[in-house]
């Protein structure tokens, strides 16, 4: 009698390594022998060929006796690994993670880890070795497979942060956000600068009275009366952008 383990790739120590795709294929060559099979020291009822391996299976014996009772043992040496491989995956910059939470825009740049013994299925399709950059939308479904056939699904998902910067203008104890215009006197100090939603400030800058952008945040103390117009512009960590006008009507 011969029997081999198929849908096993791996070999350590010469012992054959074992997963959920594992098949156990027998013959023998003398017809009218009968072939029983023990799995864990039981009796298998199974008459099917191949017979599949299961995450319980600790032993496989398979016993054979011929027309004259003469009898052969054959005991298949394994290792099982039935274990799930872990998915190992990031989300390219722009994106960002704080506190274990990722934070994108409609859409991301995917990166996964390279493994010779791992292939990945993102949405239901095969990714190329080592292959990143991959462009995806929230809640795609990432898969690992490994060689012997076990699995993991995760879905990647992430909260969408799409909302500009906001300005925010401070004085005498005060803050207003994403006004258009302030009213306020000669020598009153006011600081400028811009908040993210979420996720921090990239660039923020002002266009000052050198027609130059200037660096935010900044403390104001205008000292003549008048109207003043200043131009802000702003990026935060995810691009998402900010650009407005805000006009001071400097009183005595």
């Amino acid at each position: 009698i011969s029997a081999c383990l198929v849908g096993s790739e791996m070999c350590i120590r010469d012992r054959v390594m074992v997963g959920p795709k594992s098949q156990l294929h027998w013959q023998h060559n003398e017809p009218g022998s009968k072939v029983n099979i023990y799995i864990n020291e039981k009796l298998s009822q199974s008459s099917v060929n191949p017979i599949m391996i299961s995450k319980d299976t600790t032993k496989i014996v398979i016993q054979a006796t011929d027309d004259f009772n003469n009898e052969s043992k054959t005991d298949i040496p394994f290792t099982k690994d039935f274990d799930k491989p872990t998915l190992s995956w990031k989300l390219q910059a722009p994106s960002v993670m704080i506190d274990n939470q990722w934070y994108a825009n409609k859409s991301a740049m995917l990166e996964v880890r390279k493994s010779d013994s791992i292939t990945y299925w993102l949405n239901g399709k095969r990714l190329s070795a080592g292959n990143s950059g991959i462009e995806i939308t929230n809640n795609s479904d990432l898969k690992a497979t490994s060689i012997l056939g076990n699995q993991t699904t995760e879905k990647i998902q992430w909260l969408e942060d799409n909302v500009s910067p906001q300005l925010t203008v401070t004085t005498l104890g005060k803050s207003f956000v994403d006004i258009k215009k302030l009213k306020v006197k000669v020598g009153q100090k006011i600081k400028i600068q811009t908040i993210g939603d979420v996720v921090g400030i990239l660039n923020s800058e002002y266009f000052g009275n050198n027609r130059e952008w200037l660096p935010l945040p900044k403390t104001f103390i205008f000292i003549d009366t008048g109207l003043y117009r200043l131009k802000i512009k702003a990026s935060d960590t995810l691009g998402n952008k900010l650009i407005t006008y805000i006009v001071f009507t400097i009183t005595k």
